[in-house]
């Protein structure tokens, strides 16, 4: 299994971005792979008219599954997203500001002793 981070925005008019969740998460779970986090951050204004919207909502999943599960996704991104970007990982990132914390109590002075 390999890890995926997609990002995609949603046209709000036209489409739920929860029923692309709910597609995304029932095409993983199908293939045997592991949804590790969806999250929405909400309504935006686009720079530029996209498919004639100029507002969307821009959502991130971060996935761990087979080359079959990824395949069905991006079909149901074509279909359903206004933009989409597939990214792979070599392993899962964890939200960064959990990283962030954790690198600044290893790098504490208290910690060093």
């Amino acid at each position: 299994m390999t890890y995926y981070d997609i990002a995609y925005i949603v046209d709000p008019r036209s489409q739920d971005p929860a029923s692309l969740e709910s597609d995304i998460t029932r095409h993983v779970t199908a293939c045997g792979g592991v949804v590790h986090g969806l999250e929405n951050w909400g309504v935006t204004v686009l720079a530029y008219p996209v498919h004639g919207a100029t507002r969307a909502v821009r959502c991130q999943a971060g996935i761990e599954c087979n080359s079959r599960a990824l395949s069905s996704i991006r079909r149901r991104m074509a279909r359903s997203a206004l933009r989409h970007l597939v990214m792979k990982r070599r392993r899962f990132i964890e939200d960064a500001l959990l990283l962030a914390l954790r690198g600044a109590a290893e790098n504490s002075p208290r910690r060093r002793k």
